[in-house]
């Protein structure tokens, strides 16, 4: 799963010719990014990890759950992975659309730059994850998945993670991508 070491912050490849666009939430105010950067911002990180650990049972007990099946709760998870991912990325890339190539998206600065929640924990062990796409983002913190059910279309291009990440146990029912990831803590 390794791919290189990870890109010098100098490296020619990491000067970005994407324009910055603010993000269209209260996150880009002065306020809300020092919470994003202080330690209560692992709070909510927390309660939506644990929300994604939940499984709404499709029968009578947890065996019988179907992991090949879109959760139906799948849009609040959606938006719960499309928070992470506003938050991992670098912040060229917000308020950006990321082009679609070959049924994929392709990432236009693959510079590994740490979003605001990057060195946040997350602990997503055990969680139903349905078409994700975590392209572009960066684990400074503790990414854990193990045991994590992906099913459908996962997406990890040009993910960076450079701290323990656990994929132990995992199952991808479906595409999975990890073209460009770098793994650089214990993994």
């Amino acid at each position: 799963m390794r791919s290189g070491s990870p890109l010098p912050a100098t490296s020619p490849r990491c000067s970005s010719n994407v324009s910055a666009s603010p993000r269209r939430s209260t996150a880009a105010t002065p306020e809300a990014r020092a919470i994003g950067n202080s330690q209560e911002a692992q709070v909510p990180i927390d309660v939506l990890c644990t929300y994604l650990r939940t499984h709404h049972l499709s029968g009578p007990s947890p065996e019988r759950y179907d992991y090949n099946t879109p959760p139906p709760d799948s849009p609040v998870r959606d938006t719960i992975v499309k928070i992470f991912v506003n938050h991992l990325q670098p912040a060229e890339l917000w308020g950006t659309r990321r082009p679609r190539v070959s049924g994929t998206y392709a990432l236009p600065n693959p510079c590994p730059t740490p979003g605001d929640w990057s060195h946040r924990d997350f602990d997503l062990d055990g969680a139903h994850l349905h078409n994700s796409d975590f392209g572009g983002v960066y684990f400074a913190g503790i990414a854990s998945f193990r045991s994590t059910h992906f099913s459908g279309t996962t997406l990890f291009r040009w993910a960076h993670f450079t701290r323990e990440t656990r994929f132990d146990d995992s199952e991808f029912t479906g595409d999975a991508s990890f073209d460009g990831a770098q793994f650089a803590g214990n993994t």
